[in-house]
């Protein structure tokens, strides 16, 4: 029997989908940040709520309006005029807040959901452990942030799961409310070839081009679940590579490296000559004391060297100076 792998499983599986996304969802709304986020949540349920009862008044304003203007009626044209100045003023704040709320709410449950799968990656060694066991899982710490707001809040800011969630609600209660409205406007039609009269046939004709509207929309997006996947993962492995070889490329820590190194052209000018390069007038201006001490050391190698070339080290053993006290040293010396 063949094993099943990730590639083949079906990700298109509703219930999977959903008990997976929820799996993923619960544990903030249960965390340390738990209140402040079901506070926004409700805020923002609230002013969705508050627009589509603003698109309802507008939906009556816009009867009354135009009847107005058929039936020449300046009076109440122009109290209908002001109404729509306080309902668009009111649908202009209630956006934007409703907006800024929902941008606020993505923010601290994206920073909680990072911070947490950051930490779950990088405790107990997870990060190594991972490419052992799990082989689907790639490049993870590529993908952390990228995928949490892509759950959180899709690819446009305004899908995700919150936007999914939030916007489901409001279009429920949209249709609830303009299926009333079209219930009443509609009249009943009789078809002829069955002899079948149906009441409020805009509301059937409605449901009817949803539904067939829906099963198109899934019949033909549904390749791209799995095509959206593998660009997530393709992008995440192109970012891991250059990473991968900046990190490569980086010279060694070590005190060797790090240390400027003469070049093969000045060590072969120095090589069959006693002289050694001297300091510029500048540094011997700037570090006098690095310059007298580099230069005593330096005479003091010399002279040594003639000493003991010479013979006239004694038997015993002489102690080689010490760099502070050469001066003294050099004046008492024998030979």
């Amino acid at each position: 029997m063949k094993t099943q792998t990730a590639d083949d499983r079906p990700m298109t599986d509703m219930r999977g989908l959903l008990r997976d996304a929820w799996t993923i969802a619960r544990p903030y709304w249960f965390s340390d940040d738990r209140w402040a986020g079901r506070g926004l949540l409700v805020a923002v349920i609230a002013l969705n709520l508050g627009i589509v009862a603003i698109n309802v008044m507008l939906n009556k304003w816009n009867n009354a309006f135009y009847n107005s203007l058929q039936d020449k009626n300046y009076d109440i044209f122009l109290q209908q005029l002001f109404r729509f100045t306080w309902l668009a003023g009111s649908f202009i704040v209630v956006a934007v807040y409703e907006l800024y709320l929902n941008q606020m709410l993505q923010i601290r449950w994206r920073r909680w959901l990072t911070d947490r799968y950051l930490k779950t990656w990088l405790d107990g060694g997870a990060y190594y452990r991972m490419q052992l066991v799990a082989k689907e899982t790639d490049n993870p710490d590529q993908r952390i942030a990228e995928d949490v707001r892509l759950f959180i809040a899709g690819a446009s800011g305004a899908g995700g799961t919150l936007g999914l969630a939030i916007g489901g609600m409001r279009a429920v209660v949209t249709l609830v409310s303009f299926v009333a409205i079209l219930w009443g406007l509609s009249g009943a039609l009789t078809l002829p070839w069955v002899g079948l009269t149906v009441p409020a046939y805009l509301v059937w004709a409605a449901l009817l081009y949803a539904i067939v509207g829906t099963w198109l929309t899934d019949l033909i997006g549904r390749p791209l679940v799995r095509l959206n996947f593998n660009q997530q993962r393709y992008e995440a492995d192109f970012r891991f590579s250059p990473s991968r070889q900046a990190t490569l490329r980086q010279p060694s820590s070590s005190p060797s490296w790090s240390r400027p190194r003469a070049t093969s052209a000045a060590r072969s000018r120095w090589a069959g000559s006693s002289r050694r390069p001297r300091p510029s007038a500048r540094c011997r201006t700037r570090c006098p004391t690095s310059y007298r001490r580099t230069r005593s050391s330096r005479s003091g190698a010399r002279w040594w060297s003639g000493w003991r070339a010479s013979g006239a080290r004694s038997s015993a053993r002489t102690p080689r100076p010490a760099s502070r006290a050469y001066g003294a040293w050099r004046r008492t010396a024998p030979g």
